[in-house]
């Protein structure tokens, strides 16, 4: 058997029972490769405070064999990244139909709502909760 099978099979042989990595852990090594470049290039020790403890956290969290909890961490994660995109999202449709609509929101439901760019007074009806208000545009 070659050295390098052994070596894979040993670690095959630790893991097992352990959580392993991710997309929380891809996250975090993200975030500590981008400190890493900025550590780099300007040389401050403070920087390279926050990747060992990151580079700990990975760790942790690869050879833990609490699976439940670190099943919710990385839920918890999902729903931040879904809450970022959908902000993300709704900038960019804003922005790219910022000449031809414009936005606002329902001032019942808080919801988005888009009508075409035209001037004067408009009665608006919400599509989520139906409520019905007027809405000056200049």
């Amino acid at each position: 058997m070659s050295f390098f099978l052994r070596i894979r099979q040993r670690l095959d042989r630790f893991m097992i029972g352990r959580y392993g990595t991710d997309s929380l852990n891809r996250g975090l090594m993200i975030l500590w490769s981008i400190l890493l470049v900025i550590g780099f290039f300007t040389r401050s020790f403070w920087w390279y405070v926050p990747q060992l403890f990151l580079c700990g956290v990975i760790f942790f969290r690869m050879f833990s064999r609490n699976l439940v909890r670190r099943q919710r961490e990385n839920l918890w994660y999902y729903q931040l990244m879904k809450k970022i995109g959908t902000v993300y999202r709704r900038a960019l449709v804003r922005f790219r139909d910022r000449k031809t609509a414009n936005f606002f929101r329902c001032p019942k439901c808080r919801a988005d709502i888009r009508m075409p760019k035209r001037v004067g007074s408009f009665k608006i009806r919400c599509p989520r909760c139906g409520a019905e208000f007027n809405k000056e545009f200049r």
